[in-house]
């Protein structure tokens, strides 16, 4: 845990660390999984240089954003258009966090915790959704087995979006 948000510069440092780490003991990078301890979406523009450079370094490797994407339309554009860009950049895949099929579960598993966007968190992750679809990314919904979360319901709303989703066990 970092007392800040590290710098782009800082990121790319321990990305060149760790990747060099890995290739040092023969392991072949498939996937760079951006993600961190808040929301990545909310520093959009600093996902490019970050992209760019993976994908400099790494041409073959799919750069994958994990997200709850519901700030996007609230605080990064009211359209795709940054979307796209970013995908022209090089990411290629969506890690859609959304954990909930419904309002009510969403406000109490990811509480977004500000009151005012409580109740349209959920709405504006599935618009998010959508929009990354649409946008030509591959998609993926995420679910963690907890709180009684119905693989049906998962399933009906996975297919009513045509995106397809993730299970995953809760892991403490």
């Amino acid at each position: 845990y970092l007392s800040r948000d590290p710098s782009v510069e800082e990121i790319l440092f321990e990305f060149d660390s760790e990747s060099k780490r890995a290739t040092s003991k023969g392991i072949k990078l498939k996937r760079v999984k951006i993600c961190g301890y808040g929301e990545p979406i909310l520093r959009f523009n600093d996902l490019f240089p970050i992209v760019e450079y993976v994908k400099e370094k790494y041409p073959d490797v799919e750069v994958q954003l994990a997200t709850t994407g519901w700030p996007y339309f609230r605080y990064i554009s009211e359209d795709i258009t940054l979307l796209k860009k970013l995908r022209e950049t090089g990411m290629s895949h969506i890690f859609l966090s959304l954990n909930a099929t419904n309002n009510y579960r969403y406000k109490k598993v990811i509480r977004p915790g500000i009151s005012n966007i409580d109740e349209e968190a959920f709405s504006d992750a599935l618009k998010f959704a959508e929009a990354v679809r649409d946008a030509d990314y591959e998609v993926t919904l995420g679910f963690v087995r907890l709180n009684g979360i119905d693989e049906n319901e998962v399933r009906k709303l996975s297919n009513r979006l045509g995106i397809k989703y993730r299970m995953r066990n809760f892991e403490k």
